[in-house]
């Protein structure tokens, strides 16, 4: 089995330099814009222009700023294009860093965001009182948040943060091309990251736009919720069948860099799951009763102990450990 190698060497060392890397052509028609993440590890989001009869479509456009407007601008401009060229802004997932651009392009050009029925169903069929304050205060509280963590939880910016669209949405359903493609570029599902996470194969090309499925190096987090999936963390697992399927010559992930060698990618991410879930399993005989946070704090680490972790990094893995207990039958949401 091949295994995982960067195609890129420029945003390969713009990853672990510490840098933002430019404006790429990854493939015929098809460019890499990067974007800026503030204040995040990942830094950036890789937003991807592809070139199609009737114009350009953009994926992933990236966290809602100027700064970004304008570097979605110059991206474009460099590449020979233009906002007002833009026919659909396709997005694979709700979360800041993904759809934050789409409303202004979509107005900017006349056009609709493009989104998986599935993520616009969980997402914008809740009521706003599930993400307020109280109501997410809560939720984490029930997860064993104590009362230190907690104030730190609840000041990461997107965490009681209702969608509001004011463009247009076209909802795409796996399987079904995208607009303006004629059939080249198709979703794929790939929930878990979130309940109506897309990923996008260019069957003309053996591409697949990942999102935050399938990075590199770094783990998608998998987090259960008080409005999500009962069991993410089984839709997650069970989406990988789905990718070992498919044609695919190189990943382009909205993170981090391009690379080759999904299986060995997506071999490598189970054997780690698996590795937690029998950690999981051997804390629940040790104890009668155990709370999210408590397995959050016993999980093995590599990068950094938990306690350093910062407030987003906490509540991101004060989720992941209640997915990996609802997995286990062991936390009922």
């Amino acid at each position: 089995m091949a295994s995982v190698q960067p195609i890129s060497r420029a945003q390969f060392d713009a990853w672990t330099g510490g840098t933002r890397p430019d404006v790429e052509l990854v493939g015929p028609g098809v460019w890499s814009i990067p974007v800026a993440f503030p204040e995040n590890p990942l830094r950036y989001t890789l937003a991807y222009a592809i070139r199609v009869r009737a114009g350009i479509v953009l994926i992933d456009p990236g966290y809602g700023s100027d700064e970004n407007w304008e570097l979605l601008c110059s991206g474009l401009r460099r590449i020979g294009a233009q906002i007002s060229e833009v026919r659909a802004v396709v997005v694979t997932h709700y979360h800041l860093d993904h759809w934050g651009n789409a409303d202004r392009i979509a107005e900017a050009a006349g056009c609709e965001v493009v989104i998986g029925a599935s993520e616009v169903d969980w997402y914008t069929g809740r009521h706003l009182q599930e993400f307020s304050p109280a109501e997410m205060s809560a939720w984490y509280t029930r997860l064993g948040a104590p009362a230190e963590a907690l104030q730190r939880i609840m000041s990461t910016d997107d965490v009681h943060q209702p969608l509001m669209h004011d463009a247009p949405l076209h909802r795409l359903s796996p399987g079904e091309a995208v607009p303006f493609t004629e059939g080249i570029l198709r979703a794929v599902g790939t929930p878990g990251h979130t309940d109506g996470h897309l990923s996008f194969l260019h069957e003309q090309h053996g591409m697949l736009f990942g999102g935050d499925h399938v990075l590199p190096t770094v783990s998608t987090n998998v987090s259960l919720t008080p409005f999500g999936s009962p069991d993410p963390l089984n839709e997650f697992l069970t989406s990988f069948d789905r990718l070992m399927k498919l044609n695919v010559d190189s990943v382009l992930p909205a993170h981090q860099y391009r690379y080759t060698g999904l299986h060995a990618r997506i071999t490598s991410m189970r054997a780690t799951t698996e590795r937690r879930l029998a950690f999981v399993r051997d804390a629940l005989r040790q104890h009668t009763t155990v709370s999210p946070w408590e397995i959050a704090t016993l999980i093995p680490r590599k990068r950094r102990p938990w306690e350093e972790f910062d407030a987003l990094s906490t509540r991101l893995g004060l989720g992941e450990a209640a997915a990996y207990l609802a997995h286990l039958g062991a936390f009922v949401r």
